[in-house]
């Protein structure tokens, strides 16, 4: 009974996963009126000015590099106002991925669960760890520091 209840999830969150994919691939794209050549004028302009940023960027790059240092990289930030900028900066990151990463979660387990019919021990494991443990920890981390830093941000 469990494994099928743990199929049709896997299922429902596939299926709404891939649900906004085929609704963006079904649109009909906006029709533009633009010529050929004003299409070669935009990719001109584009490409100079990608080509600009790529030169200015190598150059800065080589000036650190041929000085020997780089100079102050917190911008004259205290170290604890540092240190919770990185530290925020990877909880968006965590938390953009999240939903990919319990999905592939709750996908594995299902798998497994579904091929460890007899193994009874391995079938607990990854119910446990993949199917519930994955998803509530990032639940937990996403929620509990998003709160954290709306009421003392």
């Amino acid at each position: 009974m469990i494994r099928k209840a743990i199929i049709i999830a896997a299922a429902v969150m596939l299926a709404v996963s891939f649900s906004g994919s085929v609704y963006a691939a079904s649109a009909k794209p906006v029709a533009e009126t633009v010529s050929a050549e004003e299409n070669e004028k935009r990719g001109s302009e584009y490409y100079k000015k990608t080509d600009e940023n790529l030169r200015s960027a190598y150059f800065n790059a080589m000036d650190v590099i041929e000085s020997g240092h780089a100079g102050d990289f917190r911008k004259g930030k205290s170290p604890g106002e540092w240190f919770f900028l990185i530290f925020y900066n990877a909880y968006t990151a965590v938390k953009r991925a999240a939903p990919f990463i319990v999905l592939v979660s709750v996908l594995l387990g299902s798998t497994i669960c579904f091929f460890a019919k007899r193994n009874k021990m391995i079938f607990r494991r990854a119910l446990i760890v993949f199917v519930i443990g994955v998803p509530l920890v990032l639940t937990a981390f996403v929620f509990g520091i998003g709160s954290m830093t709306a009421i003392f941000g």
